[in-house]
């Protein structure tokens, strides 16, 4: 339904670039990744500074394999939202893809300490590590979000 609603209303304000950019994340909701990326696009293309658009541009083009334009997307999203875990952690993951781990383990450590009660940030550090050969370093970021998720299931 948000699809259709935010497809009138592209149709009706065709120089709105909110109306794309809200396209843009209902596509991106339902996992019409290409087509996401063309609503994105199109609220850049009508407003360059609309500083909104480059997490979940980045997003959509990682998850279409598009790592040196999801790169070039999240790095300016990071820039502009530098305590966004989330998004330090798609940087992270992104960098990986790329081969800089480095970068990867920066940005990934930097999701650890925005938020250090999300375990899926401390697997993801762990899962670097750990295709690096860091055994203790892997260990210890397993250990957290095991230790995370136990705390928020009660046991």
């Amino acid at each position: 339904k948000s699809v259709a609603f935010f497809e009138d209303r592209v149709h009706f304000e065709p120089n709105n670039p909110e109306a794309h950019f809200h396209l843009g994340e209902a596509y991106a909701a339902g996992e019409q990744f290409d087509k996401a990326i063309e609503a994105f696009k199109k609220a850049l293309e009508l407003n360059p500074q609309y500083g909104e658009v480059f997490g979940p541009l980045g997003d959509a083009l990682y998850s279409r394999s598009e790592f040196n334009p999801a790169l070039e997307n999240l790095v300016k999203a990071v820039k502009l939202n530098p305590n966004d875990g989330a998004l330090c952690q798609k940087l992270g993951l992104t960098y990986d893809k790329l081969g800089s781990f480095e970068n990867a383990a920066r940005f990934l450590q930097r999701a650890v300490d925005l938020s250090p009660r999300n375990a899926k940030y401390n697997y993801s550090l762990g899962f670097l590590y750990e295709a690096k050969g860091m055994k203790d370093e892997a260990l210890q970021n397993f250990k957290a979000a095991m230790e995370l998720e136990k705390a928020k299931s009660g046991e």
